[in-house]
């Protein structure tokens, strides 16, 4: 379902960018950038809670009573801090994160999050029940309504406040129906019991939380404030376009976890170890395809989907790409920590991250800083930073990972990267001054021409055999999960108006 999101996402990235050029797709970043800063004190760890006392079995009416209580009491929260941040800012003469002529997009983007976040009450409810045809049609309905929306602001011409209306009104559509799926389970008062209960588990993690969620979002805040709007257009249009590298993960992230958890439980060292390595290995036959795939082609395919006045995109999109490979690849030994309870570890290991990326954001972005002559960088300086601390930061995880489970890498991703290179390099090398590079279809059949090439180097080396292209027929396999969706969403308690 993420994969479709983010097909749907193109569509409204391809008309935007065309049609409306960076500056508006920096304007919208910055904003929901901004905003989700603040909203990281609308959950603090409680949606996780949810999830965990949910899926436990507790009283079901409790739960949404007492999750909604303190999810509608932390919004509210967040919001005003947020608003009090705006007025000192105004008040100091601070700039603003967008141009103020831009201001009142700021205020869109608070009322469409204050509806978000009451809508996820239910969408993690559903969540928690294994209910996900119901959070996905939520979800998934934002998602087209917003599109459509943003390409008839696009081809109008009426200006980037009409994107952030769009936003609005998706996130709405999504608040109804989630909430119409949630109207026939038992809602119950707030129990302060169980309250305690979801403090516990919750507000230990919500410092790894508001890591995760800072690392996401600190870069387009800091480009727009050491630079300007135009350079976080360049950069959100590439940090879009990469991604599609990160539905990978989306197929393996969720098993890491609760397979760690049951390893440690059962004190598995060895069965963490191998189902470190196994994970990785799978990870790395797609991931060095499509990765690099990206790296070569970046220039053609910033060219197809966010046109030529995106020119300065392609070496972000390169940057962020070899990030986000960098990232996932990590994932088997990050989760470890987790999976084995050293919460503080991760915690302090994930503070330093945050630390290192301010201060690369600093020496990278702007030209001159305090009087200090730095890189001036931009755009790209921010992607180089995230690359160079996630760097330092993955190495610590994996160093700490091996010095508790003894967990090496699996070096047969240096064959994968030795063979996608082999195949992509040369490809692009003789195909990029063609004139028809840029299009679809031609970009298209190229990438598949190139993953097939790919994999026939890969069975003829022994690298990939059948039990491994059955595991990736599993993974992928449209069948079960339509009859699902079908059948949840034709549920008699499930049925739309």
């Amino acid at each position: 379902m993420t994969i479709l999101q983010q097909l749907i996402g193109y569509v409204s990235l391809y008309f935007v960018s065309r049609y409306m050029g960076p500056e508006p797709l920096g304007i919208m970043g910055t904003s929901l950038a901004f905003i989700a800063i603040f909203m990281n004190f609308s959950d603090m760890g409680f949606s996780l809670a949810h999830y965990k006392k949910v899926s436990e079995g507790k009283d079901l009416g409790k739960c949404i009573g007492t999750f909604a209580s303190v999810k509608i009491s932390l919004t509210f929260l967040a919001s005003m801090i947020y608003l009090a941040a705006l007025f000192f800012m105004k008040l100091a003469g601070k700039k603003l994160p967008i141009p103020e002529a831009y201001s009142v997009i700021l205020y869109i983007v608070l009322i469409s999050a204050i509806i978000g976040n009451i809508a996820s009450v239910a969408q993690n409810t559903f969540s928690a029940r294994v209910e996900k045809a119901k959070e996905w049609t939520s979800m998934i309905s934002a998602k087209i309504v917003t599109t459509i929306l943003n390409v008839a602001v696009a081809l109008l011409g009426l200006g980037v406040v009409f994107l952030a209306w769009s936003n609005f009104v998706g996130t709405l559509v999504s608040a109804v129906i989630a909430f119409w799926f949630l109207r026939k389970l038992p809602f119950k008062k707030f129990d302060k019991k169980l309250f305690n209960e979801y403090s516990r588990y919750a507000l230990p993690s919500f410092i790894i939380g508001i890591s995760s969620s800072l690392a996401m979002q600190l870069d387009i805040i800091f480009i727009s404030m050491l630079s300007d709007v135009e350079q976080v257009g360049y950069y959100t249009g590439a940090k879009s376009v990469v991604l599609v590298v990160n539905f990978i993960s989306v197929i393996f992230i969720s098993l890491l976890l609760p397979t760690y958890s049951k390893m440690h439980a059962n004190n598995d060292i060895e069965g963490i170890r191998t189902f470190a390595r196994k994970i990785e290995r799978y990870i790395s036959f797609p991931l060095m395809a499509l990765g690099l795939f990206i790296f070569f082609f970046s220039s053609p395919i910033q060219q197809m989907l966010l046109g030529p006045s995106f020119a300065a995109s392609s070496l972000i999109i390169k940057i962020l790409v070899l990030n986000a490979m960098l990232l996932i690849f990590a994932q088997p030994y990050t989760a470890q920590l987790m999976g084995m309870n050293k919460i503080k570890l991760a915690t302090i290991l994930s503070v330093v991250l945050i630390v290192s990326n301010v201060i690369f954001y600093i020496l990278f972005i702007p030209a001159r800083f305090h009087g200090f002559a730095l890189l001036g960088l931009g755009s790209a300086g921010a992607a180089a930073s995230l690359l160079v601390s996630n760097f330092i930061g993955t190495a610590m995880f994996r160093y700490y990972a091996f010095r508790l489970t003894g967990s090496k890498p699996n070096y047969i991703i240096i064959a994968h990267l030795f063979c996608s290179i082999l195949v992509f390099a040369p490809l692009y090398y003789f195909l990029q001054d063609w004139k028809w590079i840029s299009n679809f279809f031609v970009l298209g059949s190229i990438a598949v021409a190139g993953g097939c090439v790919y994999l026939l180097l890969l069975s003829v080396t022994k690298l990939f055999r059948r039990n491994d292209l059955r595991f990736y027929l599993d993974v992928i396999n449209p069948g079960k999960l339509g009859n699902y969706v079908k059948n949840e969403i034709k549920d008699q308690n499930a049925g739309l108006p």
